[in-house]
């Protein structure tokens, strides 16, 4: 399957790796590349037979962000005012992550040489991560007169790696090197390059066996921060599925503490489901 020669997709089975193809230009960014993803991701949610997504790249390196003369001269040939072409851009890119979160398919994703900017977002929005010893990634935006809070970058790695190297990696455009980034929890491992996409598919071989509605829950439980609904309009879940009897909220420690106190099991301190409608002290589902 190949939505244009930027990416490539291959199934093996339920499985299906997904490869960002222009290796002479680092895989950047180009419209071309970001409209093939934005394609493919919005395809997954009518695709139930897919269960899990391997997120590599050919090349010596994974992702080098947005291809910048690709996109000014698009922007060259176009009708456009001067903050139209680069807000369109970031609205284009950005789509790429919000459809990574949304879909149903746990995605792995695999990264080795260079992942910058919109190419560590990539990382960043994916559900595993290995990487090889040559990852290096950077929240580069600081570094081209952009607020360093670029695509998802301050709400994926306050969430994945804290508020202070959060932070740093934001303020200064600074790298992470593989090693740090798995001591520090945003690598599941670090693998020999030509090992990384065994890796993944023996990782996906194991989710890939279970319903689709569980591995949904799975990514809702884990994503989801403070208090979100999963009601009516749940993305991809035709007929019974897609509309829940009773909405669901999901709830952390910080608003259990806010709203009932850390002991008091109503808040759902265990990070559990419940029904929205349930105030009365009932359990936490799956507790």
């Amino acid at each position: 399957m190949t939505l244009n020669d930027t990416i490539k997709v291959e199934a093996r089975g339920p499985i299906e790796i997904l490869t960002l193809n222009r290796p002479d230009a680092l895989n950047a960014l180009n419209p071309e590349m970001v409209e093939a993803l934005n394609a493919y991701l919005a395809e997954l949610h009518q695709r139930p037979e897919v269960r899990v997504v391997i997120l590599r790249a050919e090349g010596r390196a994974f992702c080098a962000g947005l291809d910048i003369k690709a996109a000014r001269a698009r922007r060259a040939g176009a009708n456009e005012t001067r903050w139209e072409g680069p807000f369109g851009t970031q609205s284009a890119i950005g789509n790429i992550y919000r459809k990574m979160r949304s879909i149903p398919q746990p995605i792995i994703a695999l990264g080795h040489g260079a992942a910058c900017g919109g190419g560590f977002s990539l990382l960043l929005a994916s559900d595993v991560r290995y990487g090889a010893p040559s990852l290096r990634m950077n929240a580069a935006y600081i570094k081209i007169g952009l607020t360093g809070c670029d695509m998802g970058s301050s709400y994926f790695l306050p969430r994945l790696v804290g508020a202070s190297l959060a932070s740093e990696l934001i303020l200064t455009g600074r790298f992470i090197h593989a090693d740090r980034a798995l001591a520090l929890g945003l690598l599941s491992d670090v693998v020999a390059e030509d090992k990384l996409l065994e890796t993944g598919l023996a990782l996906a071989e194991e989710p890939h066996r279970f319903q689709r509605v569980n591995l949904l829950w799975c990514r809702g439980v884990v994503q989801f921060d403070k208090v979100e609904v999963l009601g009516a309009e749940t993305p991809g879940f035709p007929g019974r599925l897609g509309r829940l009897a009773e909405p669901i909220v999901v709830v952390d420690q910080s608003v259990a503490r806010a709203g009932h106190g850390a002991d008091d099991t109503r808040g759902g301190c265990g990070g559990g489901y419940r029904g929205a409608g349930d105030h009365d002290g009932g359990p936490t589902v799956g507790e």
